[in-house]
């Protein structure tokens, strides 16, 4: 990030710290890197509570009973890196420095600009009576600014060298394609017309100005799920429309994206286990544990559901859950794909959770066992992903992690399939956001009948592509 990006995602402002908030260099144990990262979250947040301070008497009876601020993903991703801001968020909440704020089914609740709401536990704050909120010592300057910068560029270059440009032509023709995506002036403006609050406001013009020109140091892939990050993949959908391909800025542009993607190609492993030869061979070992069970009848259920989109309402009728369709695929994933074989007692949402584990083993019994067999198979490969990014200690029974590795391979591969024949065929551009295609309208046809080429090459059904115009 350059010296005027980090300026507009800090606005540089120097603020204190609250006087009973805890040691932070006590807490964090010499770790220089996270004590800078939670200094800088603490930076966004004190900045908003600051201003409600000065705004007068109603600003600090707000901040008295616990003024609610909100955090912009994007701009956390921007200072502290996409992945290692969510730790240092983990961190804090862990240590209770913050508390998010949940909605009534106690799940995260995005709000404009993707933001996360958060507020510093009301004990933090001292002789609030005597109009005293903060302590004399700075916690954020531009030399804080510039270490945290140092070390997110070295993480930045590291990734960026597995793009391998020079060996993928493809690749490099796709990076080109992606930078020429830009915001468009007269679409920032209407973007803007519609802000709520200050802080969306100061976003919109964040992603105007960073995103104007995009060097290669916005283009990196992660090791757990190969997936390709751009400076548009963490990009708020609500933001989107300011966006247009250069050359294309007065047409249309849709994105169209596969749907349940996840569990889509989770069932696209489970009936069709040979394309784990050719699409993700490092996870052979498993091949043979999913060969026996996937001519039964329920595996043959489960990927007709997923690939229908009818999934998450089979699994909600069962378990008898009149919970919303975002909060049941948040069970799901929690319950079946992404957590661990056994869901122990005292667990966040333990019943619906169970609920949802016995009523996806009733309805595709044969599926349930093959996962908990991929879950239980230590594979070499995946070694450094049983450790916990917290301690740095080898989890125990780690292998929990194998299908959720697996199930992000093989969509990021399925999806730089298709796109392999989309840049021998096009000379339209479009770029990617993990399973869907951002392309002028005029694109859309091409894409759709590329994507049931690639599927129908390796004997699966396509899946089903929903359009949405931005």
């Amino acid at each position: 990030m350059s010296q005027k990006q980090a300026k507009t995602a800090c606005s540089y402002l120097t603020v204190h710290i609250p006087k009973n908030a805890p040691d932070l260099k006590a807490l964090t144990a010499g770790n220089e890197l996270l004590l800078d990262s939670i200094r800088l979250v603490f930076h966004q947040m004190y900045r908003q509570l600051m201003k409600l301070w000065e705004s007068g008497v109603e600003g600090k009876r707000q901040i008295r009973s616990g003024a609610w601020v909100s955090l912009c993903s994007e701009i956390l991703g921007q200072l502290l890196g996409k992945n290692f801001y969510r730790e240092v968020l983990d961190f804090m909440l862990e240590h209770k420095l913050i508390v998010q704020r949940m909605n009534g089914a106690g799940l995260k609740t995005f709000y404009p600009g993707r933001c996360l709401q958060f507020r510093v536990p009301r004990q933090h704050f001292a002789a609030l009576q005597r109009g005293s909120l903060y302590k004399t010592e700075s916690i954020t300057n531009a030399a804080l600014i510039k270490r945290v910068m140092k070390h997110l560029e070295k993480k930045r270059q590291e990734a960026t060298e597995e793009l391998n440009l020079k060996e993928n032509k493809s690749l490099a023709k796709w990076i080109k394609m992606t930078q020429d995506l830009k915001p468009v002036a007269k679409l920032v403006e209407a973007q803007k017309a519609l802000a709520t609050s200050e802080e969306e406001m100061e976003l919109i013009e964040h992603f105007a100005e960073t995103h104007s020109d995009v060097g290669l140091d916005a283009f990196s892939v992660d090791d757990f799920g190969k997936r390709r990050y751009s400076h548009v993949t963490n990009l708020p959908s609500e933001y989107r429309s300011m966006y247009r391909f250069n050359g294309f800025e007065n047409s249309p542009h849709v994105n169209i994206d596969i749907q349940n993607s996840q569990p889509f190609f989770a069932g696209m492993l489970m009936k069709n286990p040979k394309c784990i030869r050719t699409v993700i061979p490092e996870f052979m070992p498993i091949s043979d544990l999913l060969q026996k069970h996937s001519d039964k009848p329920d595996t043959e259920l489960f990927f007709d559901s997923v690939r229908n989109g009818d999934f998450y309402e089979l699994i909600s009728e069962k378990a008898n859950l009149t919970l919303e369709r975002s909060e049941i695929k948040q069970r799901c994933f929690k319950a079946i794909f992404y957590g661990k074989n056994r869901i122990y007692r005292g667990t966040e949402n333990y019943t619906e959770l169970l609920l949802v584990r016995n009523a996806f083993l009733d309805l595709f019994p044969h599926v349930f066992e093959m996962i908990q067999a991929i879950k239980r198979v230590d594979l070499v490969f995946m070694d450094d992903f049983y450790y916990s990014r917290k301690t740095g200690e080898r989890l125990h029974k780690g292998a929990y992690k194998n299908l959720s590795c697996a199930m992000q391979r093989i969509e990021s591969k399925m999806v730089w399939r298709v796109n392999d024949r989309l840049l021998k065929h096009l000379t339209i551009p479009f770029t990617n956001i993990h399973d869907s295609w951002w392309t002028p309208e005029s694109n859309e046809s091409e894409i759709r009948k590329q994507v049931e080429i690639v599927f129908r090459r390796f004997g699966v059904e396509p899946p089903q592509l929903k359009t949405t115009i931005l």
